[in-house]
């Protein structure tokens, strides 16, 4: 059904589960609720909504859609950060998040990861604004991660948030200027010298990096791949003596972006793994192509081959037709209630995103094109009759 916007489809769909038939499924998430009666729900079959992407205005979108913010917005940072970063941050600070830490593999424990979404924005500030990402060649290719500072104290602050490192004088009293003139020089830096600790916070801080991004992905890459010859797998295990290695069996940043998972490239039947990057190379090629799908449900999950919790999205499919530029999102599974609107969310900015990214790849081709439709296809829309609850006693309010 075609609706003007998301406030207009979120009601109808309220509308038609008001009307739905229950059910009692035998597992949620891969566990067992069979025997749990808050596991009660209703569906909808088969929902489609299609909306126009009235415009570019995140502020228009986030008040049309009612996302859950800021987390909505910090999480989309991590899923284009390029790295199949897992579990990132974001994910314990979404308001289901306790709940989600039931679905880590037994193996995995957070450790550093649970330092807050704020701090890394932090650190992301200081390495953009005061700070270098560098390399040395030597016996061995070496990422070093330094931050400048006039004040120890900021330089203190950073070693006291993140444990890693030390704080280090220059112990340069003056330099001449251009000018000829003696001018102040003494600073004091944090450094970072460990591969395994700097790895470790280009995995982190790289979705919050604006600046410096791509030559922190880079680094990232780079130090990987020192590591695995220098030392093999177990190199990448520990830090603070902690696994810090990936914890959910899949997650958006590992789907998007899967070449780098592991520090392998994986390869299909015949050919190596695409991402989301090659989707945009394929779309600046070929701007009319109907082969621009982004899947997010793997082979790995099809049947009793993966016997967790699987992905509830199948995939996006991009297509540009006569100057407005369209996403298809398909559903195996959605929440209505915890996960609808930030799902529509994320999938509006991720049209934007690419679009942005054409723009700057293909100028003469996509600066004129425009948001089409977003169409989004679910065969199992569903809540808990306890949140239909809770949304029943709020419309009335």
């Amino acid at each position: 059904m075609i609706y003007n916007n998301f406030t207009q489809a979120r009601a109808d769909l309220l509308a038609q589960f008001r009307q739905a038939p229950t059910l009692h499924p035998q597992r949620w998430q891969g566990v067992d609720v069979s025997k749990r009666p808050e596991a009660k729900m209703v569906e909808v079959l088969h929902p489609e909504v299609r909306v126009p992407i009235s415009g570019e205005s995140l502020d228009f979108h986030r008040f049309d859609i009612k996302p859950n913010l800021p987390w909505a917005d910090d999480h989309f940072s991590e899923r284009i950060c390029g790295v199949p970063i897992n579990p990132g941050v974001e994910w314990a600070n979404w308001p289901w998040g306790v709940s989600a830490d039931d679905f880590r593999d037994e193996e995995g424990t957070f450790g550093p990861s649970m330092i807050p979404s704020h701090d890394w924005a932090y650190l992301a500030g200081m390495i953009d604004g005061e700070g270098t990402i560098y390399f040395r060649e030597g016996e061995r290719w070496q990422g070093v991660i330094r931050v400048y500072q006039k004040d120890r104290g900021i330089c203190d602050q950073l070693l006291g948030l993140f444990k890693v490192g030390k704080v280090t004088s220059n112990n340069e009293k003056t330099k001449t200027n251009i000018h000829g003139k003696d001018v102040d020089n003494h600073c004091w830096y944090w450094q970072v010298n460990s591969q395994l600790e700097v790895r470790w916070l280009l995995y982190y801080v790289m979705p919050f990096l604006r600046i410096k991004q791509g030559k922190a992905k880079l680094a990232f890459d780079k130090v990987t791949e020192s590591l695995n010859s220098k030392k093999g797998d177990h190199a990448l295990k520990k830090v603070w003596g902690q696994d810090w290695e990936p914890t959910f069996n899949h997650n958006y940043m590992t789907r998007y972006w899967p070449k780098g998972e592991n520090g392998s490239r994986y390869k299909g039947i015949r050919y190596e793994y695409g991402d989301l990057g090659d989707l945009i190379d394929l779309l600046a090629a070929e701007p009319d192509t109907r082969q621009a799908y982004l899947p997010i449900f793997f082979p790995e999950d099809t049947g009793t081959r993966n016997p967790t919790r699987k992905p509830c999205t199948l995939g996006y499919h991009f297509i540009l037709r006569h100057g407005y530029f369209h996403i298809t999102y398909y559903m195996r599974s959605c929440d209505f209630y915890r996960h609808w609107a930030d799902d529509c969310y994320l999938t509006v900015r991720l049209l934007l995103w690419v679009l942005d990214r054409l723009r700057e790849k293909q100028p003469d081709t996509w600066n004129t094109v425009k948001p089409g439709y977003f169409i989004m296809h679910i065969t199992s829309l569903h809540m808990f009759t306890n949140d239909l609850r809770v949304l029943n006693k709020q419309d009335k309010r």
